[in-house]
C-alpha cells in the first residue's frame, strides 16, 4: 500500500469516526413559518453548509412546500475536524418561491449590466454572507472612487434599491399564529430595514468620495455582520422554554442591537463630515526628442 493509499484510507476512517459523533438538532420554530436548524459535521465528508440546507429542503417538502433560506451562518474549519452550521428558514408553496425566485433572478441580472463594471473589482456587488470578511483586494484598497467610477456606484446603488423593493414585495405574507409571534416577524423584519439603511448611507459616503474602498468593504462587513447578530441572538431568545426569560433576553438582544446601530450611526456622521475627496486624472503629451 502506497502512502497516498494510506493517507486517503485515514481521511476515510477519521472522517468516518467524526461522523458517528455528529449531532442535528430538531427543526424548531422560530416564528409564522420560520424555522431553524443546526448541525455539527464533519467538514470532510459532508459541507456543513450544504448539510443543514439539503435537511431543511426535506422538511420542507415533507410538508408539501418549497425551501426559501433566509441566512446560513457557520464556520469553516480544517478537513477532518467539525464544523458547525444554523440555518434560517421557511417553508413556502411552490407559487411563493417562484415569485420569490423570479425576483431574485431579476436582480442578478441587473446587476450584471456592464455599466457596473468600472467597479465590480472594487466592491462585492453582492454580499452573499454576513459573516465573512470581504476579499483582502477590497479591505486593502485606498482608493477614492473616480469620476467613472462614481457614475457606476450610483448605477449600483439604483439597482440595489429597486431590487430590495422588489424581493420585499415578493416575499410571502407569513401568517403569524400568536401575536407573539407577529411581532418576532416585525422584528426580524426591522433588523434587515436598519441594516440596509445604515449600508445605504455607506454607499452615499462613497459616492460622495468622503471614504475608500477599503473602508468601505470593512465598514459594510462589519454592520452586516452585526446585524446578523443580533437576529441570532434574538432568534435564540425565542426559542427558550421559560416566556420570562425569553421576552427579557429578547428585549436584551434588541437592546443591544440599538446601541451598535447608535453607534454605526455615529461613525456614518463624523464620516459625512469628512471633506470629499476627488480623483483627478491628468494627461499629458510628452515628447521626446
Amino acid at each position: 500500500m502506497n502512502l497516498r493509499t494510506l493517507i486517503l484510507t485515514a481521511l476515510v476512517v477519521s472522517c468516518g469516526a467524526l461522523l458517528t459523533g455528529c449531532v442535528t438538532s430538531a427543526v424548531v420554530s422560530t416564528g409564522p413559518q420560520t424555522y431553524s436548524l443546526s448541525a455539527t459535521r464533519c467538514g470532510l465528508c459532508a459541507p456543513v453548509s450544504s448539510y443543514v440546507a439539503s435537511q431543511a429542503a426535506a422538511y420542507c417538502k415533507s410538508q408539501g412546500k418549497q425551501l426559501l433560506v433566509n441566512n446560513i451562518s457557520g464556520n469553516n474549519l480544517q478537513p477532518m475536524f467539525p464544523g458547525s452550521a444554523t440555518i434560517n428558514f421557511s417553508c413556502i408553496a411552490a407559487a411563493e418561491t417562484t415569485a420569490v425566485q423570479r425576483a431574485v433572478d431579476e436582480c442578478k441580472k441587473n446587476y450584471d449590466t456592464p455599466e457596473l463594471d468600472p467597479i465590480r473589482a472594487k466592491v462585492e456587488i453582492i454580499r452573499n454572507s454576513p459573516d465573512f470578511p470581504p476579499p483582502f483586494s477590497m479591505a486593502s484598497n485606498q482608493d477614492f472612487p473616480t469620476a467613472i467610477e462614481r457614475q457606476a456606484i450610483e448605477k449600483w446603488a439604483n439597482i440595489r434599491d429597486a431590487c430590495i423593493a422588489r424581493q420585499r414585495a415578493a416575499r410571502p405574507a407569513l401568517q403569524a399564529s400568536s401575536a407573539l409571534q407577529a411581532t418576532e416577524a416585525e422584528r426580524d423584519a426591522a433588523f434587515g430595514d436598519e441594516i440596509t439603511g445604515q449600508v445605504s448611507a455607506l454607499i452615499v459616503a462613497l459616492y460622495q468620495g468622503r471614504m475608500t474602498y477599503g473602508e468601505f468593504a470593512q465598514k459594510r462587513y462589519e454592520i452586516g455582520r452585526d446585524g446578523a447578530d443580533a437576529e441570532r441572538a434574538y432568534r435564540q431568545a425565542s426559542l427558550m422554554s421559560n416566556m420570562q426569560l425569553a421576552i427579557q433576553a429578547q428585549q436584551l438582544a434588541q437592546q443591544n442591537f440599538q446601541n451598535k446601530m447608535a453607534a454605526w450611526s455615529a461613525y456614518i456622521q463624523t464620516v459625512n463630515a469628512r471633506k470629499p475627496q476627488t480623483v483627478v486624472h491628468v494627461e499629458q503629451n510628452v515628447t521626446i526628442h
